[in-house]
């Protein structure tokens, strides 16, 4: 969006550059062939305030103004010469296009109430150059002060409805942006929501196996124990098989309420939940087979995923972000990079620095890398717990 308005600026200033320079046009002829008969004054006066006024309008327009300087005052520069140009002209002619196009210019730079007493100043210099001419007419120069007059109006208008138009669509992609941060807040939320489930019910159904099946087992084989010391001979076959099968089956319940207890959730699966969906940037997810990580260094891993993906939305302009997770020598790394614009000034904001304080939370480190066209490169390591 701040792309095509640059562009639509950019292409309005070369319009008003041209418009400038077909002013000059019949003043050029003049001279040649008459010598400057359309100018009071000295030529070289009226030549002087002309040209002073292309090279104000394209060093503000067009090549772009150093910091320093005040837009306010090229504005006002330009207006000035602007009417000392006009004024300087024994004719009409075109010379009032100048001030509509720094009607148009103020519209930029000024005040709205600052721009309409320019536009105000500049319509009375019109009315006061229309009876400088040879013969003067109240009715012509009443109707060149309103045309001109509604000619800079018209100006102002139109860059204020460009500027209103550019404000709105800046405000619907940042609530489109917040609304995206918004929906990968919820389902990191969700999925964590989700996992936090299932290890619940890994865990009711492992305290149900150990505390109804298990002991039931024990109490089974127990008996069978007293059974073995209390029968005549006849079975003892029998019932010391059904003690093997019950102290194997009391060890698979065993191992199984284990594997229950100690079992973490995929945190491919969670990270991919939270990907899902999102239309830019397109996020290519790479998880280690053989990471396994606790559920506290799985909640700032993925903490720290959802950070990167709302910086990447938020700050980087971006079409794609690559994050990777894997195991290394007793470490959980993690490596991420877009393809966003990148700073060569970065400041951590809150989300980044909440991101480092996670990874330094669990003992790790974070590293954050960028450069102008390069995006942003993040780079972490955790050791595995």
């Amino acid at each position: 969006m701040s792309v095509d308005t640059s562009r639509s600026e950019r292409f309005g200033a070369l319009a008003g550059l041209i418009a400038a320079v077909a002013v000059g046009v019949p003043f050029v002829v003049d001279a040649i062939q008459t010598g400057g008969e359309l100018l009071v004054g000295p030529p070289l006066l009226w030549w002087a305030c002309y040209l002073g006024y292309l090279a104000v309008f394209v060093w503000d327009g067009q090549l772009g103004r150093p910091s320093w300087l005040d837009p306010r005052a090229l504005v006002l520069t330009q207006a000035v010469l602007g009417m000392a140009v006009y004024l300087l002209s024994a004719e009409v002619g075109w010379a009032p296009v100048l001030l509509v196009v720094t009607a148009a210019s103020s519209a930029f730079e000024l005040s709205r109430l600052a721009a309409l007493a320019l536009v105000t100043v500049q319509t009375l210099v019109v009315a006061v150059g229309a009876n400088l001419t040879p013969a003067p007419d109240w009715s012509e120069t009443l109707l060149t002060t309103i045309v001109y007059g509604s000619f800079q109006v018209f100006a102002l208008m139109m860059v204020w409805a460009k500027q209103r138009e550019a404000e709105v669509r800046e405000r619907e992609a940042e609530a489109h942006e917040r609304l995206e941060q918004a929906h990968a807040q919820l389902r990191a939320t969700t999925a964590m929501l989700e996992a936090s489930s299932r290890n619940a019910e890994r865990l009711r159904i492992a305290r149900d196996l150990h505390d109804v099946v298990g002991h039931q087992l024990t109490a089974l084989a127990l008996e069978l124990e007293v059974a073995t010391h209390h029968r005549d001979g006849t079975g003892d076959d029998n019932v010391r098989r059904a003690r093997t099968i019950v102290k194997d089956l009391l060890s698979d319940v065993r191992s199984t309420v284990g594997q229950l207890r100690t079992r973490r959730h995929d945190l491919r699966d969670t990270l991919s939940q939270i990907a899902a969906g999102l239309p830019r940037p397109d996020i290519h997810l790479e998880v280690d087979d053989n990471l396994e990580v606790d559920d506290e260094t799985s909640l700032a891993l993925v903490r720290c995923v959802q950070e990167i993906m709302t910086n990447t939305i938020r700050h980087a302009n971006a079409d794609t972000l690559r994050i990777e997770l894997a195991a290394v020598d007793g470490e959980v790394v993690l490596d991420a990079h877009d393809d966003g614009q990148g700073t060569d000034q970065l400041q951590p904001g809150n989300g980044l620095t909440g991101l480092r304080e996670r990874i330094e939370a669990l003992g790790g480190t974070v590293r954050f890398d960028s450069q102008p066209g390069q995006g942003l490169q993040v780079h972490a390591r955790v050791p595995v717990r």
